[in-house]
């Protein structure tokens, strides 16, 4: 009786140490820089994986956003550097999660399908669709909606 007890208790202990590590890699996705086509925006190429093409597509829009704010985007000139400093104090704050809970959708000026697959079940049971998107953000707008919120400060301050 001991024997299992212990063994559920583990076992437990392990099962919750697997979903924390999940929940951090959450946003793990290929996003890579494309371009700027105006001043304030950025334009990324950006993958996602849902059930379906909408969920897809809200995933890779999720990914590029959580990039651009707190990696930023290698081998562009203006966004570099993360938007925002200090991704573990500032990921759990209520105006980010909003934003990558579907809020972002007010700052994408453009999501174009550049290409979808349909993957097959595999033994880590992923199955469904992965697409490509080029999403363009305004990020003065971003910027703006972020500082107005104390997310971030405003710059010269």
């Amino acid at each position: 009786m001991k024997k299992n007890t212990m063994l559920s208790a583990s076992l437990l202990l392990v099962m919750g140490c697997c979903c924390t590590v999940y929940s951090q890699a959450q946003y793990s996705g290929y996003v890579k820089y494309v371009g700027s086509a105006a001043a304030g925006t950025v334009t990324v190429e950006s993958t996602g994986f849902g059930k379906k093409r909408a969920e897809s597509g809200a995933d890779a829009a999720a990914e590029a956003l959580y990039t651009l704010l707190f990696k930023g985007l290698p081998g562009s000139s203006d966004y570099q550097l993360p938007m925002v400093a200090h991704e573990e104090e500032k990921k759990h704050d209520p105006v980010i999660i909003a934003l990558l809970n579907g809020g972002y959708g007010a700052y994408i000026t453009a999501d174009i399908l550049k290409y979808e697959e349909n993957k097959k079940k595999r033994v880590d049971g992923a199955k469904g669709k992965m697409t490509i998107h080029v999403i363009t953000f305004n990020c003065d707008a971003l910027r703006r909606h972020l500082e107005e919120n104390s997310v971030i400060r405003k710059f010269g301050y």
